[in-house]
């Protein structure tokens, strides 16, 4: 059964809003990287979906993911490589490669195997593997947009407005709609 919270004193700012999402999903957060297998971290990323309505701007998912990122790296013992990869990160495919049997949407988790990090994607029987250079169009998937979540659910659901100073384009993204279908993803 989903649980609805209503921020009555949102935050003021984008890193005030990763500070308080940081303190309640951080567990979840680390325990990707902790997980046995990469199909077990993909379960457990599918508990929590932190959702944006902007994709762009200062509270937009582009902004938002790598202010989680940089406290996800700082408060916890995981290390990235040089790319800026690291185990148990989420990935979003963002264009379709039928070569590589990856949809755009798809969501896979970044695994260490053999001492190099490679792209886990659901497949039959398990996991499928894909090397990371071969990944020419993804993001992080920490925080999604609502339209780039369609299709995918999670215990847990954060939508996040598009801040208090919105433009007025901004604020006109954040419809009913839209809300309602953020809420559908749980």
């Amino acid at each position: 059964e989903p649980v609805w919270v209503v921020r009555a004193d949102p935050p003021s700012s984008p890193a005030a809003l990763i500070a308080v999402l940081w303190a309640e999903h951080a567990a979840w957060a680390t325990s990707l990287a902790t997980a046995p297998d990469p199909a077990t971290a993909l379960a457990r990323f599918d508990a929590v979906r932190l959702l944006s309505t902007l994709r762009q701007g200062e509270w937009g998912s582009e902004r938002l993911n790598p202010l989680w990122e940089a406290t996800l790296l700082r408060e916890s013992n995981i290390i990235a490589d040089e790319s800026g990869h690291y185990h148990g990160r989420p990935l979003l495919v963002q264009r379709n490669r039928p070569d590589l049997g990856l949809d755009n949407g798809s969501i896979g988790v970044v695994w260490r195997e053999d001492g190099r990090l490679v792209g886990r994607f659901p497949g039959v029987g398990g996991t499928l593997s894909v090397p990371l250079h071969r990944l020419d169009a993804w993001t992080p998937a920490w925080i999604l947009t609502v339209h780039k979540a369609q299709g995918s659910q999670g215990g847990t659901v954060e939508v996040i407005g598009p801040g208090p100073h919105a433009s007025g384009p901004q604020r006109r993204l954040a419809t009913r709609e839209l809300v309602y279908t953020g809420i559908t993803r749980t």
